[in-house]
């Protein structure tokens, strides 16, 4: 089998696995010949051949019709490239074979009933949670990994996963958007609904942090949380990378949020609430406001910053005007039907 797989004949396979059996069976090659290759690609992986490993359970994924085996090669196949991702740092396979895990554990889903592979309802949710699991050593390390989290985790079958299985994942999906102001514009507000719904089963400083300061506007509370969230960051495998970025971003909110309740700020005062000395945070809060463009002003002379009328944008414009519109004509079609005008 390995030297048909070496061999120009295998350019004559498609993605038909039928067809791929039945001109196999012509070269002698049987089922027993195709299974020897899940069991090498595993040896390998056993070794720490990883490389091999992917390879060979990749050709036995395109060529077996055994889907409770395929399901199994698709996870070796990912802890595979995830163990080569690691040794030589690039993680786009990983992340390759991670979205295809994902499609294949999609194209499973069939509600209330038990597949000829023994997958039922219950198995893939569970499986759902462990790919999520199994995307934390990809996703941030991978380039724009942190949007495909954002995309995975709230995707509706995985968002219903975690909140039944793991609400601690819950901590991912916080630090993902914090750290990306990227994500779709309604990431904060389904994170924030999800972080409300579970916040009596599940809470750690960083969705406490996020509950402050979106939902309780306390910030000093949000200050408390935030010291607390360098400790977590610090010792948490997945997320010690990103402690100085979501230290950032969340001095950010906070300058932002604190922007929107009030019109002159005491500069003494917003660094203690930043954790930052005076000086550090009024040369923190010029570059801000510069690369924001905010309308505000540094006043030197009394210690503040003095906030201006925010315009919006054109977009934010727009679209406040399109849900007017839309207010409006639902009025006058309710009108309608009353038969008040």
């Amino acid at each position: 089998m390995i030297e048909f797989l070496q061999s120009s004949a295998v350019e004559k396979l498609r993605k038909d696995k039928n067809f791929n059996l039945q001109f196999l069976r012509e070269l002698t090659i049987g089922t027993e010949q195709i299974d020897a290759l899940y069991h090498l690609g595993k040896a390998y992986y056993d070794i720490g051949n990883y490389q091999d490993s992917a390879e060979l359970l990749e050709r036995y994924i395109s060529l077996s019709v055994d889907e409770k085996r395929v399901n199994s090669a698709l996870w070796g196949k990912l802890a595979a490239s995830i163990m080569q991702a690691g040794l030589s740092g690039s993680w786009e396979n990983a992340q390759h074979d991670l979205m295809k895990l994902k499609e294949a554990l999609d194209s499973r889903a069939a509600v209330g009933t038990i597949r000829d592979d023994g997958m039922t309802p219950l198995n893939l949710v569970t499986q759902r949670v462990w790919l999520m699991h199994w995307s934390l050593f990809v996703l941030f390390n991978a380039p724009s990994g942190r949007l495909a989290l954002v995309d995975l985790f709230l995707s509706e079958p995985y968002l219903n996963a975690m909140q039944t299985l793991a609400p601690h994942l819950l901590r991912y999906l916080a630090v993902a958007i914090v750290t990306n102001k990227n994500a779709r514009r309604s990431a904060l507000r389904e994170l924030l609904a999800a972080l409300r719904q579970e916040q009596y089963e599940y809470n750690d400083p960083i969705t406490e942090f996020v509950l402050c300061l979106f939902i309780e506007h306390d910030f000093d509370k949000a200050q408390e949380m935030l010291r607390e969230c360098e400790k977590v960051l610090t010792e948490d495998y997945f997320l010690s990378n990103s402690l100085e970025l979501f230290r950032d971003c969340a001095r950010q909110y906070i300058f932002e949020m604190y922007c929107r309740l009030h019109s002159c700020i005491d500069i003494k005062m917003l660094s203690e609430r930043l954790n930052m000395n005076e000086e550090d945070a009024e040369k923190w809060i010029v570059n801000l406001i510069s690369s924001a463009k905010l309308n505000a002003k540094i006043d030197s002379a009394n210690g503040t910053v003095v906030m201006g009328p925010q315009h919006s944008s054109p977009f934010d414009q727009l679209m406040n005007r399109a849900r007017a519109l839309a207010v409006r004509t639902l009025n006058v079609s309710n009108a309608v039907i009353g038969g008040r005008v």
